[in-house]
């Protein structure tokens, strides 16, 4: 009756310990079939709530919560149900060319079956529709690496080979462009150091001849105060 009452109200994590124990309790009890009966309705219903934090794009809650609703139904199947889920979101991204939201599913799902070549192509995939052909050859790569015959994995891995040396092809292009106009930049630059070399020159100059005709100056009127004063102190003969 306690688990039929946590049943019919919103089940949440914080209760899933408390939902564990009653559980192992009434196998103890000898109710095995009742108790797997109620797991599974149990971890559908968190299961809902993963599924919701998911579709906000909250992979990391959703993902996470996802494990947990799965635990605790020991009859489920595991993390190859919620590698599934995914993947039909990873698929569905792509089809609706949202390439980057593509990306975050398929990285999730290889994380979740990192030896499943299907989950690598998937993320190849994605990768190569948000133009990271580079990373997707590598993907495509480790699909290949558990089939090595699968006619599409190989296609996939020649195209972003394909596109990674048109990549490197363009780019050397304009290198090579940017190189035949550095020399005339090169050469303008020099003489704009001149130029600014000659300003500093000629403001030191200037500073030096000012000093100087300060000095001067101040010699000049030195002198003409001394003759003043001597004319003065020279009596009438």
């Amino acid at each position: 009756a306690e688990l039929n009452m946590m049943l019919t109200s919103p089940l949440t994590f914080s209760q899933v310990p408390a939902l564990e124990d009653r559980l192992a309790r009434l196998r103890r009890e000898g109710g095995a079939a009742r108790a797997a009966a109620l797991a599974s309705r149990a971890a559908r219903a968190l299961e809902d709530v993963a599924a919701r934090e998911l579709d906000r794009g909250e992979i990391d809650a959703g993902v996470a919560h996802y494990k947990i609703a799965l635990s605790v139904d020991p009859g489920a199947p595991g993390t190859s149900q919620l590698a599934a889920t995914l993947r039909g979101r990873a698929e569905t991204s792509l089809r609706a060319d949202h390439a980057g939201e593509a990306v975050r599913w398929a990285r999730t799902v290889v994380g979740l079956a990192e030896a499943d070549p299907d989950a690598h192509a998937l993320l190849a995939e994605a990768l190569s529709a948000s133009h990271d052909d580079a990373a997707a050859a590598v993907e495509y790569g480790k699909a290949l690496a558990s089939r090595p015959a699968d006619p599409a994995f190989k296609r996939g891995l020649a195209r972003a080979r394909q596109r990674v040396a048109r990549s490197t092809a363009s780019r050397a292009r304009q290198k090579a462009v940017a190189a035949t106009r550095d020399p005339a930049a090169s050469e303008t630059a020099p003489a704009a150091d001149d130029d600014a070399e000659d300003d500093e020159k000629s403001s030191a100059e200037a500073k030096s001849e000012a000093k100087a005709e300060q000095k001067s100056e101040a010699r000049s009127a030195s002198g003409s105060t001394a003759g003043s004063t001597s004319g003065e102190s020279t009596p009438e003969k």
